[in-house]
């Protein structure tokens, strides 16, 4: 989408076009739960995250900012929510399967084991990092954010996004070098 059309559909849902909202909801909702999701691993805050999300949508359309897209407003506006998440309810043990909300093509048993253990493994090492180097990673890796984007949605330079990535790559190859073998039998 370009700016201009951003700009088309955020004035439209300002002025109640629901055909609109349900445009920006088309586009924006499945990568913000799972990007809610990969931050607070549990599907009910998650969904919670992105059911607000989509409230504010619809309630702050006129306040949205044009020199921005919607695309980094809505994650923002998740990222603010799941840090507030984070801050209410600390620590989270149910962890649910992330490969079942990203990957739904079919793979034989053995595949769907191993890749299992694969993701757990990697969502295991994902999660022991600190929550500013995993949201970075998510946004960037997970969401196809730029740099600048993800710098926009956590409201840090560029520069410091690029620090968090930096690190946060750095602290998964420790955390999965000891892990190695199990990855990759």
């Amino acid at each position: 989408m370009h700016a201009e059309d951003d700009l088309i559909l955020m004035s439209q849902i300002a002025g109640g076009n629901m055909d609109a909202y349900r445009t920006v909801l088309g586009l924006y909702m499945t990568p913000i739960y799972k990007f809610s999701y990969s931050i607070l691993q549990d599907q009910g805050m998650a969904e919670d995250v992105t059911q607000e999300t989509c409230i504010r949508l619809w309630n702050n359309a006129s306040k949205w900012n044009p020199s921005g897209r919607i695309k980094s407003w809505l994650f923002r506006i998740a990222h603010n929510l799941c840090i507030d998440e984070i801050r209410r309810s600390r620590p989270h043990s149910d962890i649910n399967e992330l490969s079942e909300v990203i990957a739904s093509n079919e793979k034989s048993a053995f595949d769907e084991m191993h890749e299992s253990d694969v993701s757990k493994t990697i969502r295991e090492a994902l999660m022991k990092i600190p929550v500013r180097q995993r949201t970075a990673l998510m946004l960037v890796h997970y969401t196809d954010c730029s740099n600048i984007e993800a710098a926009n949605i956590m409201e840090i330079s560029v520069d410091a996004v690029e620090s968090l990535l930096a690190r946060g790559r750095q602290a998964l190859k420790n955390s999965l070098k000891d892990q190695k073998e199990k990855i990759w039998e």
